[in-house]
């Protein structure tokens, strides 16, 4: 009985001794991107009680069919700001420490313990070898003593960087450059190099959109300035930036109309006035403008990347032809006796006024006095040739003449008298 609670006893002192500290560690990459690069290694220890540490032994080992071979380590500790250092070749064809170096304290307090350390890929004079590098750690407290190792850290085969590509900066382009309502655009990389291992990090306006993208696309349904940069572990670029705008289903646009009516068969241009979409007309045509030569009622409706606007309210193009000279007639003659009158009449042949020569307007006057007269007709084509011209005369109805005798009022003995008198209207 004795013997047994002894060795529960026991077991239970392993246990909480296990559990007075936690040391890990952990590297910044997997391989090295170029032989002048280094793998940054970190050990971490934390106590749970009164003990405090002071530094570390980095392990390396080459792992191959299950077994861990030891080829070096580097122990660091410090003391203060003060730090000391001293490695292990155990296999000085696999593993030179001398490389090893600036060794940082990343976190220092009673409890906690971080040290840094750079490893050079010239550490490992054979690291062409294809076998595998497996890194782990011990902490050493205040009195000498190390702890369990820690987890293994097991890198990457071939240990140089291999990624055939070379990155170069990526175009960005978009679906669409506007984002309507409820619509979205998708920014697409050329080329894409997220089939070759590199993943994207999205920005819009300058602050992070989406992380870890390995597709390299990215759909979006808002405005912005929107870029990416695109990397791996030990290549990085930027691509160009790529703005979206909001956009919105284009409104009712207006018509400008040309000069009316068009006259004589003339053309006129009409101007679409709208948001600077696509503008399509009731004739079919495709543009902003459309030139007409014939009358009739036209529309037009605008459209972009959102879709079709409504149609505008009709205009209607009007035609006409200048005016012809008119034909006036008189309705009395040409002649008007003691104050009579005539009425002088024509009718517009083109649509427009007739004026008179009299300054008179209308398609007919009334005229008592001599003279000549004619008309012209204008209308929104112009101003026609003159009429043919009327000639009234004015006269009046003769007075009973006045008859005299050249002798005696008695012929006698057959003797004759002469009678006379004088027209007083140039008549006869």
């Amino acid at each position: 009985m004795k013997k047994i609670m002894l060795f529960v006893l026991c077991i239970g002192l392993i246990t909480i001794a296990k559990a007075q500290y936690n040391v890990s560690q952990n590297v910044d990459r997997m391989f090295y991107c170029n032989s002048g690069s280094v793998i940054r290694e970190t050990g971490k220890v934390q106590s749970f009680n009164s003990n405090t540490f002071k530094g570390f032994i980095y392990h390396f080992y080459y792992y191959s069919s299950g077994v861990y071979t030891g080829i070096g380590n580097y122990t660091a500790t410090t003391v203060g700001s003060s730090f000391f250092t001293s490695y292990g070749n155990l296999n000085p064809s696999y593993f030179d420490g001398s490389r090893i170096n600036n060794v940082t304290k990343v976190l220092g307090t009673s409890s906690t313990l971080w040290l840094s350390i750079d490893i050079p890929y010239s550490t490992f004079p054979n690291n062409n070898t294809g076998q595998q590098l497996v890194m782990d750690v011990e902490a050493i407290d205040q009195f000498g003593n190390t702890t369990t190792h820690s987890n293994k850290t097991v890198l990457s085969v071939p240990l140089l960087y291999t990624n055939p590509v070379i990155l170069s900066t990526p175009n960005i382009s978009a679906s669409s450059s506007v984002v309507c309502t409820n619509v979205t655009t998708q920014l697409i990389s050329s080329p894409n190099y997220a089939s070759y291992g590199f993943t994207y990090d999205w920005y819009k306006d300058g602050s992070v959109f989406s992380l870890g993208d390995n597709t390299g696309a990215l759909t979006v349904s808002a405005a912005g300035n929107y870029y990416a940069i695109v990397s791996d572990a030990c290549q990085t670029a930027s691509s160009n930036t790529v703005v979206i705008n909001t956009g919105t289903v284009p409104g009712k646009p207006t018509i400008s109309l040309p000069a009316l009516p068009l006259c004589n068969g003339a053309s006129g241009t009409m101007t679409a006035n709208g948001s600077g979409g696509t503008y399509t007309w009731s004739t079919g045509t495709i543009a902003n403008t459309l030139s007409v030569t014939a009358a009739g009622n036209y529309t037009v409706h605008e459209s972009n990347s959102c879709g079709a606007g409504p149609e505008s309210n009709p205009v209607i193009i009007t035609t006409a032809s200048s005016a012809v000279a008119p034909n006036i007639s008189s309705s009395n003659g040409t002649l008007l006796c003691n104050g009579a009158t005539t009425i002088l009449s024509t009718t517009p042949s083109s649509g427009g006024t007739i004026y008179w020569n009299t300054g008179a307007t209308g398609n007919s006057i009334t005229v008592n006095s001599a003279g000549n007269y004619y008309a012209y007709e204008v209308n929104s084509c112009g101003i026609s040739a003159n009429s043919n011209a009327i000639t009234i005369s004015t006269n009046n109805i003769a007075p009973a003449p006045t008859l005299s005798l050249s002798g005696n009022m008695t012929l006698c003995n057959g003797v004759g008298q002469v009678l006379s008198t004088s027209p007083s209207s140039s008549g006869v």
